[in-house]
Parts: structure tokens; C-alpha cells; sequence
């Protein structure tokens, strides 16, 4: 549950029904050509902080890994405290970010994370929920079967693969 980027979407919602995007995305191709490889895949355990009515989760992605989100399914803020990372997003653009950074995510939202300086990065979401299983089908959409665990790729995975 990764975030990034200001998206301007045509239309501003709060969320979005996971079967509004139905097509496989360019991120879910290039999670299945990099898992064809056979590159070791990395952990990426995370932070969890609930206070009343907010539900934060801090990750550390390291340096020189990409890193594939999940598709967000609601509009929330996010945090750069340290590290540079470039995002990749389903359209095609990328946008390199550094902390400090401020920013929201936009329902419908998946990326690809390239960390060029390890990054803490923390996403906020409003919520009374506390169980993890739940709040995660909440904010993101499942993933198809082939694709269920969160992909953390090593560098031999270049940032060219990511934009072909």
C-alpha cells in the first residue's frame, strides 16, 4: 500500500471499485517479464500506527530495488521523510521525487518505484479500522493469482525494462 504523486484525475472521487479497471496494466506486465527472470524477490515489512481515526503505514525501501504498488482504491496522503525515488505510473510518465515530499494518491493509482536513496515513505489513511486484513481490502485492490505476493525486484531489473 505504497503511494505517490499527484494524479489530476477529470473527475475527483474517493474511491474507485477495483473492477473499474479491468485490464492487465503495464506494472502487472512488467512484474510478469521481471518474474520470469528469476530475480530473488525482497521483503518489505512496514510500520503500522493507528491513533483515533487514522490508520498510518511507514515502509524503508532500499536502495536500487524497484518496488510494484498495489492499485489504490482511495484518495490519501503520503510522505518522502528521507531518500529519491522515480515513480512510474500505468500511463507512461515518471517523476522523480525527494524528500522532504508531500503528497496524495489519487484512487485507481499503481506504480512502480525505482529507490535511487533508501526512502522512508508513509501513507495516512482515514479509518476506525485496526484489523490489517480488512483495512487492506479497504485501500487496495487484490491482485490476479499469478501476482498475489508484493514484488520488490533486485537491480539487475533496469529502469529502462520499466518504461518499454
Amino acid at each position: 500500500m505504497s503511494a505517490i504523486l499527484l494524479i489530476a484525475l477529470p473527475l475527483l472521487v474517493d474511491h474507485v471499485a477495483p473492477s473499474a479497471i479491468a485490464k492487465a496494466s503495464p506494472i502487472d506486465e512488467f512484474e510478469q517479464r521481471a518474474l520470469a527472470t528469476g530475480n530473488p524477490l525482497v521483503d518489505l515489512p512496514a510500520l503500522h500506527r493507528f491513533t483515533p481515526g487514522l490508520y498510518s503505514r511507514t515502509v524503508k525501501m532500499l536502495k536500487g530495488v524497484i518496488y510494484t504498488s498495489r492499485l489504490h482504491l482511495t484518495r490519501h496522503q503520503f510522505v518522502i521523510s528521507t531518500g529519491r525515488v522515480t515513480v512510474f505510473h500505468d500511463d507512461g510518465s515518471q517523476r522523480t521525487l525527494s524528500a522532504p515530499h508531500v503528497g496524495i494518491t489519487e484512487p485507481g493509482t499503481r506504480r512502480a518505484i525505482l529507490v535511487h536513496e533508501d526512502c522512508v515513505w508513509t501513507t495516512f489513511h482515514p479509518t476506525e479500522e485496526t484489523d490489517l486484513e480488512k483495512i487492506e481490502a479497504q485501500l487496495v485492490a487484490p491482485r490476479p493469482e499469478h501476482l498475489r505476493e508484493r514484488h520488490c525486484l533486485q537491480p539487475s531489473v533496469t529502469a529502462k525494462e520499466l518504461s518499454t
